[in-house]
């Protein structure tokens, strides 16, 4: 609901900030350009990856609108149990493991 939240204030400022200044919405929108940069996009992918990365790509895409198995509060109750039981210094091997410096 954030994530919805947070693309509704960006396009809203940046098309409210846009109208304040006196642009044409109508001028914003060029589908021929969205088509171009969509294909570019597209075409990039596909020429920059494998079939494998492809099809493993294509089957992810459902994903990302599934919801999180991961709460809030599973997170900050990970967190803070690492952090009561093992004290501060255990916990930071837990959150630096894959850092590399």
């Amino acid at each position: 609901m954030l994530i919805l939240l947070g693309y509704l204030v960006v396009l809203g400022t940046v098309f409210g900030g846009y109208l304040m200044t006196g642009g044409s919405l109508g001028a914003l929108y060029q589908p021929a350009e969205l088509v171009i940069i969509a294909g570019a996009g597209i075409g990039s992918f596909i020429v920059g990856n494998n079939g494998k990365a492809i099809k493993g790509t294509l089957k992810a895409l459902p994903l990302l609108f599934r919801r999180s198995k991961y709460t809030q509060s599973n997170v900050y109750g990970s967190a803070g149990s690492a952090l009561s039981v093992d004290g501060e210094i255990a916990a930071d091997g837990d959150v630096f493991a894959g850092t590399r410096y």
